[in-house]
């Protein structure tokens, strides 16, 4: 779905990519954190890989991992390493769904020295390509099933966290993709704001995005 970026929000984005800095985006389900991503890259004509982290999501999909054929085993790439030696955008989505083992590589990925040992594949040293850029999207961990809070020393890795809020253009935004009138796409986001707010209070378990909004 194409967004409307917050113009703060693009310019702290924008500042990040040209200094190079790995960003960290914090915000609930469905309020454009990739999605802005996505429209960032489409505007700058980069390849975006997408990495949907969860509970399953093990280090060698990432990373890569030998596999076998008639002539004996061969090295495959994980999404990480190959979009690195492309100059690629890559975005983890979910990161503090992540496994322990992959945030460990991440960490020198995310530090000064910018690389990341292949272990796996006799001390193999990747380092990124000059256009390659990083980014990961959580949830706030206290309120989504099967996250977890991220340590200190792994979020101080980050050049930059961006907190994300649903659209001031929200109703606009369901307009368009919705194929609904304004004064409903209106009256959709009122509601979704009342049970956004008894969410807080602790009074729903469930939160309403805008991406359910423009389903409904």
């Amino acid at each position: 779905m194409k967004i409307h970026i917050k113009e703060e929000n693009k310019a702290v984005l924008g500042k990040a990519i040209e200094s190079n800095l790995a960003v960290l985006l914090v915000g609930d389900t469905g309020c454009g954190k990739t999605a802005t991503i996505r429209e960032l890259a489409k505007e700058q004509n980069k390849q975006l890989i997408r990495i949907n982290l969860t509970g399953q999501t093990g280090v060698d999909d990432i990373i890569g991992k030998y596999l076998v054929n008639e002539k004996g085993t061969y090295w495959i790439d994980g999404l990480l390493i190959e979009a690195m030696k492309q100059g690629d955008w890559v975005v983890l989505d979910e990161i503090n769904m992540a496994l322990p083992e992959i945030l460990s590589k991440l960490h020198s990925l995310l530090d000064g020295d910018r690389k990341i040992v292949l272990n796996e594949k006799d001390g193999e040293v990747v380092r990124p390509a000059e256009n390659f850029r990083l980014f990961a999207t959580m949830n706030p961990s206290d309120d989504y099933t099967g996250t977890k809070e991220l340590n200190l020393a792994f979020l101080s890795r980050f050049g930059v966290v961006l907190q994300f809020e649903y659209a001031d253009t929200e109703a606009e935004i369901i307009t368009e993709q919705g194929g609904v009138e304004l004064e409903f796409a209106e009256t959709l986001v009122s509601l979704a704001k009342e049970a956004r707010q008894n969410k807080k209070d602790g009074k729903l378990s469930y939160i309403i995005s805008t991406r359910d909004l423009i389903y409904c």
